[in-house]
């Protein structure tokens, strides 16, 4: 159920509370337990006021409703979304993710290389790394980021750690829009001349 044009805010809430808290399986009773073990003291009779749109909540009261129902505010305010709009949603996310990255891979990738550089002027640190010659740098640091243990979160809806896909074919794919991303922020110019003030 999602919000429609002549819905108060307050009806779409309490649409989306009673579509979510039957889906979790609890009775309005139940509910109102759940939302006083974690600070929000109402009883059954005010969640029905909250689910029939009577009863409106502060944004507080509404953090924790979408804490126990484990969902996001978003759902709470809209509605439970079509999948057009959970398309939606999820494309912006990803635009806004990869927005974000841009300044830490940026920072990431630059890292290394500086690192390659301090290690061709500087032959003498090597050893600190464990390698013969600065040019085995780069895969060294592949080599490592291969060796990391990154905690898993099981889908490839999530927020950090590593994301398991469910085929390799899909893995793949994500893999391809990785390289296309790096692809374009990563260029070779020999004649960049790197003094040159701008």
């Amino acid at each position: 159920m999602n919000k429609s044009k002549n819905e108060t805010i307050e009806q779409t809430v309490g649409a989306a509370v009673t579509a979510l808290r039957t889906m979790r399986g609890h009775t309005q009773k139940k509910f109102s337990e759940l939302l006083s073990e974690h600070g929000l003291n109402i009883d059954s009779s005010a969640v029905s006021r909250l689910e029939k749109g009577e009863r409106a909540l502060k944004l507080s009261e509404v953090m924790i409703v979408a804490e126990v129902l484990d969902v996001d505010l978003e759902t709470l305010v809209m509605g439970i979304l079509t999948p057009a709009q959970e398309l939606k949603k999820a494309r912006r996310s990803a635009t806004i993710g990869i927005e974000s990255a841009i300044g830490p891979v940026y920072e990431w990738l630059t890292g290394y290389l500086w690192a390659q550089e301090i290690l061709s002027a500087n032959p003498e640190l090597l050893s600190q790394v464990g390698i013969a010659e600065a040019n085995e740098y780069l895969p060294w640091v592949a080599k490592k980021l291969h060796e990391l243990e990154w905690p898993v979160w099981g889908t490839a809806k999530g927020k950090d750690g590593v994301i398991v896909a469910e085929t390799p074919g899909i893995k793949e794919q994500l893999m391809e829009c990785v390289n296309a991303y790096f692809d374009t922020r990563i260029q070779v110019n020999a004649d960049i001349d790197w003094e040159k003030d701008d």
